[in-house]
Order: C-alpha cells, then structure tokens, then sequence
C-alpha cells in the first residue's frame, strides 16, 4: 500500500493515468465495432422487407451496449475513489471527466444509430412524423356526423407504417429487461441488495434515452411548435393518440419507477388532450374561460354570433398571464382532469387547434 503523498501522485501519473487512456481507446474501439454492427446492412432479407436487422442482432447488440456502458461508468466510480488530496494537479480529475464524458457519448452514439438509422430510416419512421401532421389536420367527410364518431370510437391498431418501429422498438427494451433481470439474479446470488444500483446503469440509460427519442419526436407532433398542424380533427388525433399510448405501453414496467413526466408522458398527454370528445373539448374551454371571469369576448378572440363556446373560438393567455393566482387554478384544474404533464399556454394552443 502507497502511503506517502509523493508515491500516490507517481501512481496516479505512471500507472493510472496510463491505464485509463488506453482503457479509453479500447472501449472507443469496441462502441465503435458495435455501432457497425448495428446498422449494418442484413445480407438477407427476412419477413420485413425494410433491411431491418433480426431480432437477434439487436437484443444482442443492445446487451452488448449496456454492458459497455455499464462498465465504463464503474471504472469512472472506481478512479473517483481516489483521496482527492493525491490529485494536486488535476490529473485524476480530468481522467474521471473523460471516462464519464465518453460513456455519455456512447449513449447518445447508441441512440442516434438506434433512433435514425434503424426505426427512423429503415422501419420508415420518419415517414410517419412526415405524415402526422396531415393526419391530425385532414377533415373526415362528415365532421359533425356520426360517420366521425364511429371511426374515432373503433380505432384500436396501430398506424400500418408504424408496425416495424414497435417491433424493433419493444425487442430493443425488451434485451434491456433481460440483461436487468440477469444482473439482479446475479447480485441476490451473492447475498448483495440495492447496493449495486450502479450494475443497471447501462441497461437504465439505454431505455430513458430510447424512450425520451422517441417520444420527443413526438411530442413535436402533438405540440406542432412549427405550426404545421393549425387545424386538428378528432379522427386523426384519435389515431395519433392511440399511437402514441402504444409506444408509451413499450417502456412500462420497469425495474424502477420513471418520470411522472417526462418527454414520452408529455406526448401522451398532449395527444390524448388533442384527441377529447366534443363535450369535453367544450367543457374545458368554458372552464378556462369561467376561471378568468371576463367576458367572452376578451378571452376568446373570436366565437359565435350568440356568444356561445364553438369550435372556431380562440383562447387568449393573457387573462392568466396578468393573474398568477388564476394561472395557478388553471393549472390545478388540468392537473385534475389529468394533463399536469402540459403546461397551460401548451393545453390552450391545442384546444385551439382542435376543430
């Protein structure tokens, strides 16, 4: 054991410092032959015509990236540990900040591979996020009719082109569950508890980051910051939202609990917000419009000819904006209806969008 000062700063210059940096060429190497792996092209095509990879690529992969990341992060824990007072000039410091820089950096290089090239490319993804904004906005023929209650009321499958995406998706969280229920047999096997949390970091990172991709993509949709959807209609968001719950439902049951909410609850919500029948969406407007206690003609721009709440009618934020109290008890109300995952300004912009 090294005991004088002196000694453990040689230690650390000779020996750890050397050790870390190729440890980080190695792992660099091998996230990078995985990364390869990953999006490489299959040499045969199976069932799904999309140059998908098989089932077994990517759990296996997906193991494979966890363990790396998981291992990184414990040799960062570990050159933490050492007494501060033998880091004089940094050196430890600045090693244990690349080692954790790094494996932030293969998460994210997992996910954009993952995220864009696989389900966003290859499993056309990106082909729904083009398309949503028309299905949320495209008229049903008959509007009022019951024509557009009954095909909102009877949608319960997916979007067809979103198919190949949960699959790849759900097999993806699927080999994180896995790898989390060998590593916690592994630990009750020798007698030890939650004192190893840190075992699941590799597996815990890869499914938030999966998850807050996709559902930051979206809860663009839902929230249309680009102004692509200024009309919504209840057919397509129906559809949108009971996408959206099917994605949501990919991510349940985890080891340990996640956000109440987070990117992919937001989606929902707003979807589900976006996708209210027509009393409802009623019900909500003239509750915000009661709370602020101003005629009608000031917190809604526009309405009709008899003051009535209609469809064409356009909330104002400023009556909230002036009074933090009535903000407040707005804001407890949509938390009451349950949509405390959407901020007031965001619930307004879709009820008025919503036709």
């Amino acid at each position: 054991v090294i005991t004088d000062e002196r000694g453990k700063q040689l230690f650390i210059g000779c020996v750890v410092a050397p050790l870390c940096s190729a440890f980080l060429d190695v792992v660099g190497s091998e996230a990078a032959i995985l990364k390869q792996n990953l999006v490489a092209r299959p040499s045969s095509v199976g069932l799904r015509s999309t140059n998908l990879p098989a089932d077994e690529v990517v759990s296996t992969n997906v193991a494979k990236w966890s363990g790396l990341i998981t291992g990184t992060h414990v040799a960062a824990l570990a050159v933490s540990r050492f007494p501060s007072s033998s880091d004089q000039d940094g050196k430890l410091t600045k090693i244990v900040s690349a080692v954790e820089k790094l494996c932030e950096a293969m998460v994210e290089d997992f996910v954009t591979a993952f995220v864009e090239t696989i389900i966003g490319e290859r499993a056309k993804m990106a082909s729904y996020l083009m398309r949503a904004p028309f299905l949320l906005s495209e008229p049903p023929p008959n509007r009022r009719g019951q024509r557009e209650r009954d095909q909102s009321s009877n949608i319960t499958a997916i979007s067809p082109d979103l198919n190949d995406t949960v699959h790849v998706v759900s097999v993806a969280i699927k080999s994180c569950r896995e790898v989390s229920c060998k590593v916690g047999d592994l630990i009750k096997a020798q007698g030890r508890h939650s004192s190893n949390e840190i075992l699941f970091y590799g597996t815990d990172a890869i499914h938030e980051a999966i998850k807050c991709a996709v559902g930051q993509r979206l809860l663009d949709i839902a929230l249309d910051p680009q102004g692509l959807t200024p009309d919504i209609f209840l057919s397509g968001a129906t559809q949108f939202s009971h996408d959206c719950c099917t994605f949501s439902a990919l991510f349940e049951n985890r080891r340990v609990g996640t956000q109440a909410e987070g990117v992919m609850e937001r989606a929902v919500a707003a979807a589900q917000l976006s996708s209210v029948g027509p009393e409802q969406l009623r019900t909500l407007r003239e509750t915000l419009h009661a709370l602020a206690g101003t005629p009608m003609g000031s917190l809604f721009m526009r309405g009709g000819s008899d003051g009535r709440v209609d469809d064409a009618i356009v909330l104002n934020m400023d009556a909230f904006h002036r009074d933090d109290r009535l903000h407040q008890e707005a804001e407890e109300m949509l938390s009451a209806k349950g949509f405390s995952a959407l901020a007031l300004e965001e619930v307004i912009s879709i009820l008025n969008r919503r036709r």
